[in-house]
């Protein structure tokens, strides 16, 4: 038997088994008498693991599922920094994307690039990717929003909670619509510069008092901007079910599939001034077949059932599959005395499929004075991919006199990428998690600890080295304590690990890097909750990063480039975020303000390329809810980006680092609800800037395409 296995095959098998005995555990359930006040009782405990929003007031969420054990938690009982932009937030910003409506609610973050279009820098570290229902959201590309009720933004390590990798600085959660109780339809459709044009359905309705279902559909069709062969188009249809099995069991179901295609037009770094290349809004050094086309399915299930008072389980199922295929350009090298660009053109083929399951338990109980939550499961990923990339030679460009951008040479193909072909890979984590969280003195004071045991194996069907086994443990502790009933003081430590692939220069496989998270922070909910505030200090440490040298006399290749571990990368620093929800004449006013200050440093003690160490936003709204304009609601947005870092312009011999501007942004909003329909207006980027949004390389900017207007009407029947 292969013991660096052992482990992975005992969760894959319990799952398994599991999976067998859980309909068992179901019909008994379903069949066995019970009385009317043991219901009541039982439908409060699977509540558990649906995100409690009845206390939700404006732009202000009370409770999360973004916790070990999925199970719902008030922020105000945990002891990390969570922000929430909710479904009043997203519909009152009109927002089609994430990350530019995060910004207003959660400090610290900033775009790296639209490559792939989730891709962010949070609290100093890159986030490669982001999670939808706490899984992987599978794609390459921004995550569309048609059937997104919240997103919840976790700050530092979020390992315990999903067993993720690489989220160090934090993760960004996508949170599905739930069908409701109620019938409802929504329609809206929207129109706006740029040739945008956007129409959604939303469909909600119960079949029986157990069985009710929700259909989303949506399309959008835009230029995106003023940049030559710039556009995005997507079309997205999804639905769930919930079904009460019985008064203990719950089934839950949700399934999507997207079509996103794409070019966010490209612009370079001029080597002679260091800034942007100063051309019209129009230029870009794209050619026309410039695409980013991506495919994504997704099908998750979850069943949970109340074993016995106080004690949960909950089975998640969820099978992803995406492909992306690609072509993209890129400039090589500029000659500011000629203005010649030369570029060359890339095929990007990519396929994953993945199926995950995950087991939560979750266990209330009393000993003496002392209340447990304790919870507990395994998860498993199983993955394959491939990937194909192939060149093509493409023209060079003159920037003064571009004419229709020049062209790519026809050569076809060599190959389709599948799972044999080159790049093939196949994948399979496992992890297993305890936290027990203990609260005393009536709900005053909370302490919590837990860990998580991940395993890793991948191989390389075409690749000569092993397949590669990691193993990592991470642990979480913390404590919190309520001065008053709505203010609480907390301290924080939680660990996120990064498997890193390869070897040294001693060809010894590299360990695993751990991210170090320490928090400290005050919560507080004031004047019956109208006003909020989360104030917290934090310590981010990654442990084991790479380093690049020169060999010595004594090590095995002298004079060679070679690879060992010992860096770290580090931010310290502040953040603060701040809400209020407070009746005023004939409305209520509504504001959210956020700042955050770093010191991202490298593993070479310097500020990193892509991150930025300051950021500010404030977000109001005043809505009248009698008086001759009951139905109108007026608000307006800012927000703060400082500067940032570019890499330096590989063509110029110890060029400087390229630094990229701070920026603000502003944003005015309104709309008007009579009857059964709303008329909505947004305005973004007021002043119509042109500012960096991402940059992987200085041949590789990505501006805002500035002013952008959006009027919206939405009929609900």
């Amino acid at each position: 038997m292969n013991h660096k296995l052992a482990c992975p095959r005992f969760l894959a098998v319990g799952a398994s088994v599991l999976t067998l005995l859980l309909p068992v555990s179901v019909f008994a359930q379903s069949t066995a008498p019970k009385s009317e006040p043991e219901k009541d009782e039982k439908a409060v405990e699977l509540e558990r693991y649906v995100v409690d929003t009845s206390l939700d007031r404006g732009y202000r969420s009370k409770n999360t599922l973004s916790t070990a054990g999925r199970i719902s938690t008030r922020l105000l009982d945990t002891p990390q920094t969570i922000q929430i932009l909710n479904q009043e937030l997203i519909t009152d910003l009109n927002a089609d994307q994430m990350l530019g409506a995060v910004q207003m609610v959660s400090p610290g973050i900033a775009r790296r690039s639209f490559n792939p279009g989730d891709d962010q820098f949070i609290s100093g570290f890159r986030a490669f990717s982001s999670l939808k229902d706490g899984i992987g959201l599978g794609s390459n590309a921004t995550g569309p929003m048609y059937d997104v009720d919240r997103v919840e933004v976790l700050k530092g390590p979020v390992a315990m909670t999903f067993g993720s990798a690489s989220f160090v600085g934090g993760a960004i959660n996508y949170v599905t619509r739930k069908p409701g109780k109620k019938p409802t339809t929504e329609v809206t459709g929207t129109v706006g510069n740029f040739n945008y044009f956007r129409g959604e359905v939303h469909l909600s309705r119960p079949v029986t008092e157990s069985f009710r279902y929700r259909l989303d559909l949506g399309a959008t069709d835009s230029d995106y901007s003023d940049r030559r062969y710039s556009y995005y188009k997507d079309q997205f249809v999804g639905g769930g079910a919930v079904w009460d099995i019985s008064d203990r069991t719950k089934l839950t179901v949700d399934t999507a599939f997207s079509k996103i295609n794409y070019n966010r037009a490209l612009t370079f770094i001029d080597p002679s001034t260091f800034k942007v290349f100063n051309a019209p809004d129009s230029f870009s050094y794209d050619t026309k077949q410039s695409e980013y086309p991506t495919e994504n399915f997704r099908a998750t299930a979850a069943l949970a059932t109340n074993l016995s008072p106080g004690f949960n389980f909950q089975l998640f199922v969820g099978y992803i599959n995406f492909h992306n295929d690609w072509y993209r350009p890129y400039a090589t090298a500029y000659d500011p005395t000629t203005g010649i660009l030369k570029r060359v053109s890339e095929s990007y083929l990519h396929r994953n499929s993945s199926f995950i399951t995950n087991l939560d338990f979750s266990n209330d109980f009393t000993t003496g004075s002392l209340k447990h939550a304790l919870v507990w499961g395994v998860a498993n990923t199983f993955s394959r991919s491939s990937d194909l990339n192939e060149s093509f030679a493409t023209t060079s460009l003159d920037v003064r006199n571009p004419g229709d951008g020049g062209s790519v040479s026809s050569t076809p193909r060599t190959g389709e990428p599948s799972y044999g072909a080159y790049g093939a890979r196949r994948s399979r984590t496992s992890s297993a998690f305890l936290q027990d969280t203990i609260s005393f003195l009536d709900g005053r004071g909370y302490v919590i600890a837990g860990l998580r045991f991940n395993a890793s194996q991948s191989e390389n069907k075409y690749a000569a080295a092993a397949p590669a086994t990691f193993k990592t443990t991470v642990f979480r502790y913390g404590a919190l304590f309520k001065v008053t009933q709505g203010t609480s003081i907390y301290a924080n430590h939680s660990e996120a690990f990064i498997f890193n692939s390869g070897v040294d220069f001693r060809q010894r496989p590299l360990v695993p890097s751990v991210g170090n998270h320490n928090e400290i922070g005050v919560k507080a909910e004031l004047a019956e909750g109208r006003f909020s505030i989360t104030a917290a200090y934090f310590d981010i440490e990654l442990t084991n990063v790479r380093l690049l040298f020169v060999q010595g006399p004594n090590d095995p290749q002298p004079g060679a480039q070679g690879v060992y571990q010992g860096g770290t990368q580090t931010n310290k620093g502040y953040e603060l975020t701040a809400s209020v929800n407070q009746p005023l004449g004939d409305g209520e006013v509504n504001a959210i303000a956020t700042f955050y200050a770093g010191n991202v440093l490298n593993e070479f003690k310097i500020k990193p390329v892509g991150p930025t160490n300051n950021t500010t936003s404030l977000l109001l709204k005043y809505g009248f809810s009698k008086g001759s304009l009951k139905g109108l609601s007026l608000g307006a947005g800012t927000n703060f980006i400082g500067e940032r870092l570019a890499s330096r312009i590989s063509q110029i011999p110890n060029s400087r680092f390229v630094q990229l501007p701070k920026y603000t942004v502003y944003n005015l909003f309104g709309s008007y609800t009579r009857g059964r329909t709303t008329y909505r207006l947004t305005v973004d980027n007021l002043t119509d800037q042109k500012f960096v949004q991402g940059a992987e390389i200085p041949f590789w900017i990505f501006t805002d395409p500035g002013l952008m207007t959006k009027f919206s009407v939405t009929y609900r029947f």
